[in-house]
């Protein structure tokens, strides 16, 4: 079977619709289906856009039918524990905070459609943080092997329950610092006393890095992989590497997205492709069209503008 990796949509359902239709596929009983072919949704299709309530009820219709798979990203993540964690009455800690600030659009597009969210919110805690298929591997921001092991050691049992989600955060149990290197990736946090200055003059105190390269890159411009600025080549000192968990070349192809790549889908490396083109600030909404056995190429990137 073939399979259309889609990035993040972010709440922009006109871009995902034309997407699907210039990727062949067609509304039969309401649902958008292709007689070969299957999306795999790389998460964060909430948030931000226009339509969110639209986006999520297009993916879950789609995934419901057989249609689709997604796997959760970070705002998903974030939506999810914030609700895990409202029917309780007490003062949650800055974690939810910061999950109920970045989830309040998707929150705000179902009150203005005066729609009530816990159906979707069942739904979405039983999708997956990864996918390892026969073929290929999805997954939002980093595949991590030993993040991905302690998920599946945990045994959430293909759902993360509520009262699961308040003990690991209540706790800070280990295996919420694994789900967040899967969903946001690993991030340099700089020392308060280092000073590196962006392409846009700030100085940046932390920033997402690359975890396909190996060896690893040895300046901060190398190092760096961000979407809207970019840090000088300057040597980091050894004693502030953080711990990367490389991507083996060897590995199966793995898809992710979160990057915010605004020229569009990127090919990393001979095994990484990043099908996030930053929609929100781009425009572009894009997907990778992988057949197995077939070598990764930029002709199978698929992208619409609007």
């Amino acid at each position: 079977m073939g399979y259309d990796i889609i990035g993040d949509i972010h709440g922009h359902a006109d871009h995902l619709e034309s997407l699907l239709d210039k990727l062949g596929y067609q509304i039969e009983n309401g649902v958008w289906s292709h007689p070969t072919r299957k999306v795999i949704f790389c998460g964060d299709f909430i948030n931000r856009g226009p339509k969110i309530v639209e986006t999520i009820h297009i993916v879950r219709s789609m995934c419901e039918a057989g249609n689709a798979m997604t796997v959760l990203g970070n705002h998903e993540f974030s939506l999810i524990l914030w609700h895990a964690f409202k029917e309780k009455k007490m003062l949650p800690p800055a974690l939810i905070r910061k999950a109920g600030n970045q989830s309040k659009t998707t929150r705000d597009a179902y009150k203005q459609m005066d729609l009530s969210m816990d159906k979707d919110m069942k739904w979405l805690r039983k999708q997956a943080l990864f996918l390892d298929l026969p073929e290929l591997r999805v997954v939002h921001a980093c595949w991590d092997q030993q993040a991905i092991d302690a998920v599946v050691d945990y045994q959430f049992d293909g759902k993360l329950k509520k009262s699961i989600l308040r003990r690991i955060v209540l706790q800070n149990e280990e295996i919420l610092q694994h789900i967040s290197r899967i969903v946001q990736g690993p991030i340099m946090n700089m020392p308060s006393d280092l000073k590196v200055v962006c392409n846009r003059g700030l100085n940046r105190k932390s920033f997402r890095v690359k975890w396909w390269c190996n060896p690893l890159p040895t300046t901060f411009g190398e190092l760096c992989f961000e979407g809207r600025y970019l840090l000088p080549n300057y040597t980091i000192p050894s004693e502030i590497m953080p711990q990367i968990n490389i991507y083996d070349p060897s590995e199966p192809t793995v898809f992710c997205g979160h990057y915010c790549r605004s020229e569009g889908a990127q090919i990393l490396s001979r095994n990484v492709v990043c099908v996030d083109s930053c929609i929100s600030h781009s425009g572009i909404l894009s997907a990778y069209r992988y057949n197995p056995d077939e070598l990764l190429s930029t002709d199978h990137i698929v992208t619409v503008i609007q």
